[in-house]
């Protein structure tokens, strides 16, 4: 059962546009094999959708159900796979953004509250910056002896989980953001 639904996967449905990313395998009741019942009025419908590279949902058994029950599920499947993963991508890209740019914004604030412990953002990632990364995680991890983990412990995670060279383009173009957007005051006492 699961193997033929697994050589549809790939193949194209006349006047789609897209291949098929999952099929659903359906087992019938052994009770349908000998009578001609009407399958509204079953509730022992087993199925399971395969995906590429061996995955399924359920990850393991099968669901049991109605013809309705497997109408959910045709739905569910309905949204090709590719589609969900890239706008998660796409979200998970722009929180990320949101936490950095956030994170900068404050560095910048509080900088000016403790100039002496804390470097402004010029001078963390400016065009003569060598390490961003390095400097953005160490002015971080000192703000974060002050107080601010809401706001520098994620922006910490993000930035040491990038790579150098794409996080020090992250910061330097959050940074240069920031000249073109419109100041805001926030006032911050020792």
């Amino acid at each position: 059962m699961e193997t033929e639904a697994r050589e549809c996967i790939g193949n194209r449905i006349r006047g789609q546009a897209h291949p098929i990313e999952a099929a659903i395998a359906l087992r019938y009741p052994a009770e349908f094999a000998h009578i001609d019942k009407a399958l509204e009025e079953t509730n022992d419908l087993e199925s399971c959708a395969v995906y590429p590279k061996g995955k399924r949902f359920p990850t393991t058994g099968r669901l049991k159900g109605s013809v309705c029950d497997l109408a959910d599920l045709i739905h569910l499947v309905d949204v090709p796979m590719t589609a969900f993963h890239k706008c998660a991508e796409d979200l998970e890209a722009r929180i990320s953004g949101a936490i950095i740019a956030n994170a900068i914004l404050f560095q910048e604030r509080i900088a000016a509250v403790y100039p002496d412990d804390i470097p402004s953002i010029h001078r963390v990632y400016g065009r003569h910056a060598n390490n961003r990364q390095r400097n953005a995680l160490e002015t971080w991890r000192k703000i974060l002896e002050i107080n601010y983990w809401p706001i520098f412990d994620a922006a910490i995670q993000i930035i040491d989980a990038l790579t150098v060279h794409p996080s020090s383009e992250v910061l330097e173009n959050t940074r240069q953001s920031r000249r073109t957007q419109p100041r805001t005051r926030l006032v911050l006492r020792k």
